[in-house]
């Protein structure tokens, strides 16, 4: 589903990439998730206004930056990762 019908969940199921965790990273990783999560909300904008019922299929730069992020990063502990996983259909 798109954006425009997701809802952030009451209770946050994982650690939130707020500033406070976002500045004690080093500059690499931040610069890393910071780049992931402007490309992610970047088509998460161009799938807005779609009467989509199917997740957004990422492209192919996400679908990479969201394996790393899984792989070197320890994404699987952030909540926007798994927000993302509910918004895309990434492929396996």
């Amino acid at each position: 589903m798109c954006s425009h019908g997701y809802k952030m969940p009451a209770q946050q199921l994982g650690v939130p990439l707020n500033n406070a965790a976002l500045i004690a990273m080093g500059d690499m990783e931040r610069e890393f998730w910071l780049d992931l999560l402007m490309q992610a909300k970047q088509e998460i904008g161009e799938c807005d206004g779609r009467d989509e019922t199917e997740l957004f299929t990422p492209t192919e730069s996400l679908t990479a930056k969201y394996r790393r992020a899984l792989a070197e990063f320890g994404g699987e502990r952030y909540y926007q990762m798994k927000q993302l996983a509910e918004i895309f259909n990434f492929p396996a």
